[in-house]
């Protein structure tokens, strides 16, 4: 049992250490998982077609550099007050 926190682009100033790790954790997720976050229309089947598709493996396709999270991607923190076991 706890209490649960989500850090998302909106608490980038609040706790810039917190963002720091939503941030990194977003770089460590392999490219097929980030592109589930850019899925235009996710309650439709995924076509590979420009319309549907965001940026490749969350990738910008002239650098190839990771981009930022969307705002989509939230940081889940459980802070525990009980556990029973």
């Amino acid at each position: 049992r706890g209490r649960l926190k989500f850090i998302g682009e909106d608490d980038r100033h609040v706790r810039p250490e917190l963002h720091q790790a939503r941030t990194d954790l977003w770089e460590d997720l392999p490219n097929v998982i980030r592109d589930y976050f850019y899925w235009k229309e996710p309650y439709l089947p995924h076509h590979n077609t420009p319309q549907t598709r965001g940026p490749k493996g969350g990738r910008d396709e002239n650098t190839g550099n990771i981009l930022h999270p969307p705002n989509n991607f939230l940081m889940m923190l459980l802070y525990p007050t009980q556990c029973d076991y």
